[in-house]
Parts: C-alpha cells; structure tokens; sequence
C-alpha cells in the first residue's frame, strides 16, 4: 500500500513543492525561505540569510500563507 502523496496550493493555487522558495510572512516581516518538508498540515521552511544565533532560521507555515517564488528571482535575492 502505498502512502498517498501530500498536496498543498499557495495563495495563488500553485502547487508547493519540496525544495521550491516561497515568501511568506513571520511575525511582523516578509521572509524568503526554501521548502524543506512537506508535512500533512504544514509546511516546514528554511529561512534564507538568517543572522540570529538563538535560532535555526527553521520554522513550520500553512501553505495558504506563503507564494512559491521562481528560482530566477531568488538568486537575486
């Protein structure tokens, strides 16, 4: 029996992906992060350019508050 595949869709309805960079809001700012686990009701990303040592950069998001962003625009970024 194989375990079904996990589906989320971002504000837009895109499809998220693992390893797909997404903007998505913490706290009180924007963060650009990559998908590094899709789990079935959350999504667990990794925070681009995290300075903070008291913190992994890791953090666990609903799908329908993040936007998959094209790689290309990223590496800008």
């Amino acid at each position: 029996m194989n375990k079904a595949e996990i589906k989320h869709c971002d504000k837009l309805g895109n499809i998220i992906k693992y390893n797909d960079v997404v903007a998505v809001a913490h706290h009180n700012s924007l963060i650009i992060a990559r998908v590094i686990k899709i789990n079935p009701k959350m999504i667990k990303i990794k925070q681009f350019n995290n300075t903070s040592r008291y913190n992994s950069g890791e953090h666990n998001k609903y799908a329908e508050d993040m936007v998959v962003i094209p790689e290309k625009d990223a590496v800008i970024y």
